[in-house]
């Protein structure tokens, strides 16, 4: 009788430490904190702040440069803030990017998703530009690329202006 309680009470024992283990393993993995603006979804992968608002308008301005009236809200963009070396492994292996002097990557678009490092409006017009070429215009590829640049061109001759809002 004594050994049954005995094993018994090993048994609870062993439950209560590898569900503890499964607790401080969950805790350890820390998800991705999001900012939900009007028109766009922001993750923040390294918990910093970024301007959503920002961000907002220029997914305004972009559809606007590429003739789109109406935004549903089903294919919200999502822009995820990350690390330049977590935009290149990403982007080698499936999605369109931008790169500064072809090493360092500045900008991604990976699965319908926006991987950014940094608020830079031109880069960022860019991947929001295909955004909306492959989800609203239906664009292919290279159609998409080739109004992404244009917009991208389009943006960083307004944020020359002094009275931009990007």
């Amino acid at each position: 009788m004594n050994m049954a309680r005995t094993s018994r009470f090993l048994a609870w024992l062993v439950l209560a430490a590898s569900v503890a283990g499964c607790a401080t393993t969950q805790q350890a993995v820390k998800p991705p904190s999001a900012i939900e603006g009007r028109y766009v979804r922001v993750e923040l992968q390294d918990g910093t702040s970024y301007p959503v608002e920002k961000v907002d308008r220029l997914y305004l301005r972009v559809a606007w440069l590429l003739g789109i009236k109406r935004l549903n809200g089903e294919s919200r963009p999502t822009v995820v803030v990350t690390t330049p070396d977590a935009i290149r492994q990403l982007y080698q292996v499936n999605g369109a990017g931008h790169y500064l002097n072809g090493t360092m990557p500045l900008a991604g678009y990976v699965d319908g998703k926006i991987l950014a490092w940094g608020y830079d409006a031109p880069r960022l017009a860019r991947m929001l530009a295909y955004h909306l070429a492959f989800q609203y215009l239906k664009a292919d590829a290279s159609e998409a690329e080739r109004l992404a640049a244009r917009v991208e061109d389009r943006i960083t001759w307004e944020t020359m202006n002094p009275f931009s809002s990007f």
